[in-house]
């Protein structure tokens, strides 16, 4: 992995890691907690909702997408943005992460088959991540 560093405007460094990271999550407190936790690290864009995600993946590729399955009122869940994402060679190189919590006995399995890099459940810890990132990049 490589370890990279930018200087924000105070000239302080705020990005640790080279790696784009687009997180898919429609709860604002989990958005937040990530925030406090990964801005620090990575390139980091935040979609609330399937559109917005679609709309950004649809205009930008990432080197990780960590994704929610259930997006709320959303007509569209996060296996279906995996399943287009898919179908469009840009995204081919993309580590998507399903971070949900749907976390019962065989829903790892089950997400992982369907096509994600990697399942964990909600809150994210931070070591977590990071030995996932370790592990694929």
């Amino acid at each position: 992995m490589e370890n990279k560093t930018e200087k924000g405007l105070s000239g302080k460094s705020n990005i640790k890691y080279g790696i784009s990271v687009l997180m898919v999550e429609d709860d604002y407190i989990n958005i937040f907690m990530m925030q406090k936790i990964f801005e620090s690290l990575f390139d980091i864009s935040y979609a609330k909702s399937s559109s917005e995600a679609l709309n950004l993946l649809g205009n930008n590729t990432y080197d990780l997408v960590l994704m929610d399955i259930n997006l709320g009122d959303d007509q569209i869940t996060g296996v279906e943005i995996l399943l287009k994402m898919k179908e469009d060679n840009r995204h081919a190189q993309t580590k998507i992460f399903a971070v949900t919590g749907y976390v019962m006995e065989g829903d790892r399995e089950k997400y992982i088959n369907i096509g994600f890099d990697e399942h964990f459940p909600k809150p994210l810890a931070k070591e977590t991540l990071m030995a996932a990132i370790e592990k694929f990049f």
